[in-house]
């Protein structure tokens, strides 16, 4: 039995598409909504269905044995009625953990070193390269993954958490369990947008203007979306200039917005646009009344606010951060600069709040992408492994 998927906006269209594909007698299977991959994409429709048991000529009288190919857009589904994606393709799509399918370009932008080994070296160990007699007990296993993801920049209770839990799994190896428990960690605060206004603050250089240009190209280039863009940061030199060249290339709208009003104003000229990204001007410590105000004038329009920060920045910093622009209240978190850290536990620091984007270099769009905790758990666990076996009371611990 073959079953056929079929997509679409409007649910009207993909039954008649249906009826065309499998005939008036087709039976439906099952209907469900589709959350898009980009996350400013409208959800799409999907209807599995058969061919009836009789299904007559289609299309003007085809007939015989043999089934048709389907049209495009229509994808089958062979056998049972489930097909994963083939293992080519799941390889593909751990290669793309934030944006690319290319060896080089990943291990670059995360900043890994080295070979990772093979999946045989990988699982061939009981704790991540210690040898089976240095764990007999539970405690040795967590001391050693808690000493391991501490080394990553996880922060101290963090890392005592994780190890803690994926010692309770029982399924897969220690490496599958620590996977599964980050991700599932991160995944409990998943980010959905739901907002068209969307503004990004942070301190200043940690790139926020080029994550800007970085979300207006993928949705305006890539998801075919119409954007504007709105600066609130005239102090810095050059600040509007660099953002207008990029506007300039995507081909989107540009508003300078120097007070309260004229931000309204801005995004008053631009509400025929499905998204509109404010850039704000970075703060220094110092800068109490300032962030307040920004919060009052953010608010005024409706803008969900996400919270730059650099992958390289440690636990104390990143404390200060958050705290210096609470009275924001951001919505998530955007990691930048993945490619210019030298470890990548950081993203678990932050506490409450979602990831929502990841960047790792400088170009745009290339180096950016929505944030998968599934994927960045593998390579977060991936980068701690250690190369050769580790010592519990061992000084090195040398990373893939």
């Amino acid at each position: 039995m073959d079953l056929l998927q079929f997509e679409g906006d409007d649910m009207r269209q993909i039954l008649e598409t249906v009826k065309q594909e499998l005939g008036s007698d087709a039976v439906i299977i099952s209907t469900k909504r589709v959350e898009a991959g980009w996350p400013f994409s409208r959800s799409r429709m999907e209807v599995t269905a058969v061919r009836g048991s009789d299904p007559g000529p289609r299309g003007g009288g085809h007939s015989g044995s043999s089934p048709t190919e389907p049209s495009e857009g229509v994808r089958r589904i062979r056998g049972n009625g489930y097909a994963g994606p083939s293992l080519s393709t799941e390889v593909d799509d751990d290669r793309r953990l934030i944006g690319t399918v290319s060896p080089s370009s990943e291990e670059r932008k995360l900043g890994l070193r080295g070979a990772h080994g093979s999946e045989s070296h990988r699982r061939s160990s009981t704790t991540f390269g210690v040898p089976p007699e240095r764990t007999q007990s539970a405690a040795d296993r967590e001391r050693v993954l808690v000493r391991l993801l501490e080394r990553a920049d996880v922060e101290e209770r963090m890392a005592a958490f994780l190890a803690s839990r994926a010692a309770e799994e029982t399924h897969g190896t220690e490496t599958e369990r620590l996977e599964r428990v980050v991700a599932d960690t991160l995944g409990e605060l998943r980010w959905v947008a739901n907002k068209r206004v969307m503004a990004l603050a942070g301190p200043t250089g940690a790139g926020k203007t080029t994550t800007i240009a970085k979300i207006a190209a993928t949705a305006a280039l890539v998801h075919d979306q119409k954007v504007g863009l709105i600066t609130l940061d005239t102090f810095r030199i050059g600040a509007v200039d660099q953002l207008r060249q990029y506007a300039d290339l995507i081909g989107v709208p540009l508003h300078v917005a120097r007070t309260e009003r004229e931000l309204l104003a801005a995004v008053e000229r631009l509400k025929s646009v499905d998204l509109i990204l404010i850039d704000t001007a970075g703060r220094s410590p110092g800068d109490r009344d300032q962030v307040s105000q920004l919060s009052i004038s953010l608010e005024a329009v409706g803008a969900e606010i996400h919270l730059v920060i650099p992958a390289s920045t440690r636990q104390l910093e990143l404390s200060e951060i958050s705290r210096r622009y609470a009275p924001l209240a951001p919505k998530a978190c955007v990691f930048t600069k993945l490619d210019e850290s030298v470890s990548l536990g950081t993203l678990l620091n932050v506490r409450g709040r979602p990831i929502s984007f990841v960047t790792f270099g400088q170009r745009v769009p290339e180096d950016f992408a929505p944030f998968e905790p599934a994927r960045y758990a593998r390579e977060l666990v991936r980068s701690i492994r250690p190369a050769r076996p580790a010592s519990i009371g061992g000084e090195e611990i040398v990373r893939c």
